[in-house]
Parts: structure tokens; C-alpha cells; sequence
């Protein structure tokens, strides 16, 4: 399955991309912590989790606000009854 969240932030420099889903605490820009929040930690956390479901985590295109795309494979499974 997949799924595209988009919120309006600053978005996100290209060559920052890799280091923000690597690296904990990474952001784009240090000085828009006040102002939008945040220590970048989510997004670590979250390419984790999805890494560890077989899944993964992209961060898309630059421009205005931030595009994240989470993909996970996902099984039919068998009802029990």
C-alpha cells in the first residue's frame, strides 16, 4: 500500500534528503525549529519502522511544503473464524 502525506512546511533540499532518513536529529534547516518545531526525529523514525516492514520511506520533490511518501507491502491474509 502506499500512502502520500503533503503538509505546506518549508520542504525539504534535495542533497538533504538520504541524510534526514539516515541520520537522527538531521534537519533541513536548523533555524526553522521554532518556528515549525520539531528535532527532525519523526522521519528517522518513521523510514525505520517502515525499513523493518519491508517498507520504505521517500521524501518528495522540492517546492512548497513537503511531500512524503510511505510505501509498505502488504499481504491478503486468510479469515479466521
Amino acid at each position: 500500500g502506499r500512502l502520500t502525506v503533503t503538509d505546506r512546511g518549508p520542504g525539504v533540499e534535495a542533497s538533504l534528503r538520504d541524510r534526514i532518513l539516515r541520520e537522527p536529529f538531521v534537519q533541513g534547516d536548523s533555524s526553522n525549529t521554532r518556528e515549525h518545531g520539531g528535532l527532525g526525529l519523526s522521519l528517522y523514525i518513521a523510514s525505520g519502522v517502515l525499513n523493518a516492514c519491508g517498507g520504505q520511506l521517500r521524501i518528495g520533490p522540492e517546492g512548497q511544503g513537503g511531500s512524503f511518501r510511505m510505501m509498505l507491502p502488504l499481504w491478503k491474509g486468510e479469515s479466521v473464524a
